[in-house]
This record gives C-alpha cells, structure tokens and sequence, in this order.
C-alpha cells in the first residue's frame, strides 16, 4: 500500500493533484484491501467498518491507464477517475454486500473515493 501511496503522490504532484489527501489516505487507510467485482470490474476496497468509511480505488492498471489517457490528451480525452459516478454504482454494490446503505462521499484523491455508511 505505501509502495501504491508513494507512486500516486508522485504522479499526483506532477498533475497539482497531490495535498492533504496524501496524508488522509496514509492515516486512514494504509492497509492490504480487498478486491471487489462490481459492473465487471474489479475494484480496491479499504473498508475501516470502526469508522463507518470506506475508500474504494480501481486497480492500479486501471488508474495507470486512466492517467497515462488524461496526459496523452492534455486532458481532453477527460479523466473520468475525477467523477463520482464513475465509482458510485460499485460502491453502493459494496454497501449493500455489507446490508448497509451510502450516507456520504468524497474525493481522497483523484481516482480514490470515500464513502461513508451506516448499517441496518
């Protein structure tokens, strides 16, 4: 995770992405997370369940991927790591696995989404 961490901040500070959420995602999720087949994709999923949070990535290829088509670009070809909806439907995949339901969401860092939940 601190090896994956390290990198995005490096791409991150070269794209002016890089910032407090750095540190967030360091402090609240560095740990080993799970996999999660969602809308025939597989994401990262960091769940902190004592927290009622978690922060749901793609996979490294796939955000590598992301990134490499938003700078080839110059940001035309867009980078949809940036929207919530891109993330929304597997997250509330993952809440309801868990019988729990979204209350909140953020931006960590582009191309990592927290969501908050609370369960039945």
């Amino acid at each position: 995770m601190k090896s994956f961490i390290f990198a995005l901040a490096g791409i991150c500070a070269l794209s002016a992405c890089a910032g407090e959420g750095v540190g967030y995602a360091f402090e609240n999720y560095d740990f080993k997370p799970s996999l999660y087949s969602a809308d025939g994709r597989t994401w990262r999923i960091f769940d902190r369940p004592d927290l009622g949070k978690f922060m749901i990535t793609p996979t490294v290829g796939k955000a590598s991927l992301e990134g490499a088509k938003a700078g080839a670009t110059f940001g035309i070809g867009g980078n949809n790591m940036k929207l919530e909806q891109t993330f929304r439907d597997a997250a509330r995949s993952f809440a309801s696995s868990k019988g729990c339901t979204i209350t909140e969401n953020r931006m960590v860092l582009v191309a990592q989404w927290e969501y908050s939940y609370t369960c039945k």
